[in-house]
């Protein structure tokens, strides 16, 4: 609750600035921001299905990313956003009751949060750096490098050799007329020395996506990598 007094207070004292005294950039990213807010706050109450492509590699190079993915299995999920947390379920449940993954596999590697609880995270919560313009495909986006500091605890792993919450940072693309966002890469930050995990990173696409009688700003497709420190 400090937490949402603050940004409340800081939109408030904002709000008194003369615009001519804030940079364009900064402009452009609280409007960036409210969009995407918005974005999240109306997804519909529609599951869609998520299908995760899972791949391995046995130990051996520690540290580096070296040596072949092989395929693992697909697993397939109903997913649902709402409350600002995800729901899962089996293909074709009503009922979505669980808000970890990982009871729906035996083994292996499996995140949350890329359908919509990551994103409501780091805009809550990050700090922004502008970077400029750069293509995303045939688009024009503007980049906002990001960190999300471990003290929020927004971000966990959990893996057979312990368990820690961890920072984020990365980069985020939105189109600056239509203020959607494109593109978001992200990488785990200030992992703790406890914790056996070397590298862990996620790459995000977004699109519109028609649902019932709505146009709606989803992640099309993620990617997922993580290296323990074992190789």
């Amino acid at each position: 609750m400090r937490f949402g007094r603050l940004i409340g207070a800081w939109l408030v004292l904002a709000s008194l600035v003369p615009a001519q005294d804030v940079a364009p950039e900064v402009l452009l990213l609280a409007r960036i921001k409210f969009h995407m807010r918005k974005e999240l706050a109306h997804l519909p109450n529609y599951t869609c299905l998520e299908t995760i492509a899972r791949f391995h590699k046995e130990p051996g190079h520690p540290f580096r990313f070296q040596g072949q993915l092989k395929p693992l299995d697909t697993v397939r999920l109903e997913i649902v956003y709402t409350n600002g947390r995800e729901w899962y379920g089996a293909p074709g449940d009503r009922n979505l009751s669980a808000d970890n993954p990982a009871e729906f596999i035996g083994s292996g590697m499996i995140g949350n949060g890329t359908f919509a609880m990551d994103l409501n995270n780091i805009f809550e919560g990050a700090t922004f750096t502008y970077r400029g313009e750069e293509a995303v495909g045939s688009r024009m986006a503007v980049r906002y490098d990001f960190r999300l500091s471990a003290t929020m605890k927004a971000f966990a792993i959990s893996i057979q050799g312990g368990y820690g919450t961890v920072g984020q940072k990365g980069s985020l693309w939105a189109d600056p007329q239509s203020l959607d966002l494109l593109r978001l890469e992200s990488s785990a930050d200030e992992i703790p020395p406890y914790l056996p995990v070397e590298v862990q990173s996620t790459k995000m696409n977004y699109a519109r996506t028609r649902i019932g009688g709505y146009d709606v700003l989803l992640a099309q497709q993620a990617d997922l990598h993580m290296l323990e420190s074992s190789g």
